[in-house]
């Protein structure tokens, strides 16, 4: 045999060698593995330590990220629900794309500090977005804290300035639990579909005053809502406001907690009329910008306001039911004014527009500031 046909025939042999080798299953693709090829990748996680990975789903980025591990978004995608429960700081970076979660699916976050940044260059440009219909139930991001008490914040979470947060509820707390801290310096957007919503929520099922969740409205944060109400504190929960724009039928509605109004927030109704409807399982009132009402089981309401601009058929309006262990309203700054297109409501419960309208007239002698258009009786000279 000469040497072509040796070596034609050894070749034969290491191919049908190579034919037969069996393949562990061990072999095969892991689903869980990184995944290289760019055009199924939809999120890279970097390491701390610089090391680069990227996945075809973020729930598997998620689950891959350990502590100072930024998951990037590498293109708009939808995804099911993602849950967070490691004690790690993390970065979620949506860069300039868009994740929507399925209806009913959600970033649950149980512990650990998460931040959510979009492009640093476009504001707002990075968006976390949520499918809705009136079967919504969920926020696009559920909070969660510790079941026992904690020396330190258990859960934190901050929207960051290029980000944008949309959905039903797109902060929303169900069951606080303790040590919940989040910060808001982007923008968050509540946009439902044929239901009531609103941009920031905590369940009135949460009233353990110890280590209770905070909210914090930073300088430059954007509240925004199709639905009822920007931000509706129904359970114990300390809301701190600073230089902030809301703008919702009704800006905030407290019914326990704290509300600290510590900076200069624009404060702005889009109803036109506004009105109160007695109600111990949820929101009460339409066309206010801030809105004090208490309810029996709350432990407490503290409302604190500083400054800022209020604008609505009626801007502040106060309701304390005299069965909340303290009452506590000091109003010593802030522009109150009824909005230029305001009319009187109609029916059970419609109020009369106004600067101010307080339920209890003990309440009113906590008014010890501010501007009112109309002024107040008691301001008017």
């Amino acid at each position: 045999m000469n040497q072509i046909a040796k070596a034609a025939v050894l070749s034969a042999a290491v191919v049908l060698l190579l034919c037969i080798v069996p393949v562990s299953i061990s072999d095969a693709a892991d689903p869980t593995d990184p995944i290289q090829t760019d055009d199924t990748a939809v999120a890279s996680v970097t390491g701390a330590d610089g090391s680069e990975s990227t996945f075809d789903t973020v729930v598997a980025a998620f689950n891959a990220a350990t502590d100072g591990s930024t998951v990037k978004l590498l293109k708009d995608c939808t995804s099911d629900t993602i849950t967070f429960d490691k004690p790690y700081s993390i970065t979620f970076d949506l860069d300039v794309h868009t994740l929507t979660f399925n209806l009913n699916q959600s970033l649950i976050i149980q512990q650990g500090d998460v931040t959510i940044n979009g492009s640093t260059d476009l504001t707002g440009s990075g968006t976390m977005a949520q499918t809705t219909s009136s079967g919504s139930s969920k926020g696009t991001i559920m909070l969660l804290g510790s079941s026992d008490e904690v020396s330190s914040i258990y859960t934190h979470l901050t929207v960051g300035s290029g980000a944008t947060v949309s959905g039903y509820i797109p902060v929303h707390i169900q069951e606080a639990g303790y040590g919940i801290q989040v910060d808001i310096d982007g923008t968050l957007v509540c946009n439902p579909s044929g239901i009531i919503g609103c941009a920031m929520y905590i369940n009135g099922n949460n009233d353990d005053v110890a280590q209770a969740p905070v909210f914090n409205l930073n300088d430059g944060s954007r509240i925004s809502s199709g639905g009822n109400n920007g931000v509706y504190i129904a359970g114990y929960a300390i809301l701190n406001i600073y230089d902030s724009t809301i703008s919702a039928d009704v800006g905030v509605e407290i019914r326990s907690g704290e509300l600290h109004i510590l900076g200069n927030p624009t404060i702005t109704s889009t109803g036109t009329s506004a009105s109160y409807i007695d109600n111990n399982s949820g929101a009460t009132t339409a066309g206010t910008a801030i809105s004090v009402v208490s309810y029996g089981t709350a432990p407490s309401v503290e409302v604190d306001i500083r400054g800022g601009t209020f604008t609505a058929p009626v801007p502040l309006y106060i309701n304390d039911d005299d069965s909340t262990d303290a009452f506590i309203l000091d109003v010593t700054g802030g522009s109150f004014s009824v909005s230029q297109d305001a009319t009187a409501g109609s029916g059970n419960g419609a109020l009369t527009p106004t600067a101010v309208s307080v339920a209890n007239d003990a309440a009113s002698r906590f008014i010890r500031g501010g501007t009112y258009s109309p002024a107040l009786e008691s301001n008017s000279d």
